[in-house]
């Protein structure tokens, strides 16, 4: 196998991109980050739950990606910046077509999967951003309803930031549970703001949450 190929690729840019991550103290989110304003807005939550597609949305409307999947978030003292990360996005097939994307012309991410790699051109930022917000997307049961915004804040916003990060278990493992508890309210208290998204999977509406979204980080930071 080609040292290069999809299926290498995938392994990676997984778990071991996200220990080097850790030994190197920088604290990785599972998160896909977009540019906003000139800093960076971080979507995080479970997989399939939309991160990737809801940042290609953003994309789609002419904000800059950092990247897709794991975030690495440098923590300096009050401030976060979250680093240029995979300068790649997967989706799945039904989210690529929603995209817009060709997906006869991309690259499945693993030999025999329907979910497909693609790097947009002249759409990634190239240096680090100020940490913004943090929007932890959860999805409503059934593909009902209207989308919600719910603010979190101290306790709530440490617990919500520390799940989110990648590989969890492992940063235990190096640096003790005692060190990521410290990590997890250094990065939770250096982002201004920390929200959970509620929203149907319907991929009509992925427009309105853009708005929503940058209506609501606008108006509350």
């Amino acid at each position: 196998m080609a040292p290069d190929a999809p299926d290498v690729r995938l392994f990676l840019f997984g778990t071991p991109f996200g220990i080097a991550c850790h030994q190197r103290g920088l604290v990785p989110l599972h998160a896909s980050t977009v540019e906003v304003d000139g800093e960076a807005v971080a979507f995080t939550g479970a997989s399939g739950v939309g991160k990737s597609t809801l940042a290609a949305a953003f994309q789609r409307r002419g904000h800059r990606l950092l990247g897709d999947d794991v975030a690495p978030v440098q923590v300096n003292g009050e401030q976060a910046l979250i680093l240029p990360g995979i300068r790649r996005v997967r989706l799945w097939e039904d989210s690529a077509q929603a995209a817009g994307w060709d997906v006869a012309a991309l690259e499945p991410c693993r030999v025999g999967m329907s979910k497909f790699s693609h790097a947009p051109e002249n759409s990634f930022a190239e240096a680090p951003l100020r940490a913004r917000a943090i929007v932890h997307l959860e999805r409503q049961p059934r593909s009902v309803g209207e989308a919600s915004f719910r603010r979190l804040r101290g306790r709530q916003a440490v617990r919500r930031a520390s799940d989110e990060i990648f590989r969890l278990r492992s940063l235990r493992a190096l640096a003790g549970d005692a060190e990521a508890l410290v990590r997890s309210a250094r990065l939770a208290g250096a982002i201004p703001q920390h929200f959970v998204l509620t929203r149907p999977h319907r991929f009509e509406d992925l427009d309105t949450h853009v708005d929503m979204i940058l209506e609501t980080i606008r108006r509350d930071g």
